[in-house]
């Protein structure tokens, strides 16, 4: 019979409560009491030990981009003109730069996000919460130069 996996809430609590015993027992209180809401941790794949602590904000973000919007669950800058494409985004809160010639606007799918592109200088738009569209009202395209997700 092969061993069963822990998982979802009922493993972490487990999880919790054998560090929190096995720390009374000799004395060591659990490295993530300490650690600061939001903070991330390097680890040794290897060991699976904590090799590394990182402050919120340190940690290069996760977010994908790729050249489709066609999930509308993504974040999108529109393309104004072929053959440039649209770009899409998911992921984690952080910033993607780039440069994307020809964006006519964009959605913030699933996310709160803001766009910032090239008119004169950079010019950044407000957040926008899930589900909204944006264009630019005098109908030109612009430079895109980065995309956060909130």
């Amino acid at each position: 019979m092969g061993r069963k996996r822990l998982s979802g809430r009922f493993g972490a609590a487990l999880l919790g409560l054998v560090v929190a015993v096995m720390a009374s027992i000799f004395g060591a209180s659990p490295a993530q009491a300490t650690l600061p809401p939001g903070a991330a941790v390097a680890i040794d794949p290897k060991t699976g030990e904590i090799v590394a602590v990182y402050e919120e904000g340190m940690v290069r973000p996760l977010i994908t981009q790729t050249s489709s919007c066609v999930n509308s669950s993504y974040a999108c800058y529109y393309s104004g003109q072929v053959p440039y494409a649209d770009q899409g985004f998911y992921g984690t809160a952080g910033t993607k730069t780039g440069s994307w010639p020809s964006r006519s606007g964009g959605r913030a799918g699933n996310y709160s996000v803001s766009f910032c592109w090239s008119a004169g200088g950079t010019v950044c738009g407000p957040t926008l919460g899930p589900g909204l569209f944006f264009f630019f009202s005098d109908g030109n395209n612009y430079t895109g130069l980065s995309f956060r997700i909130h």
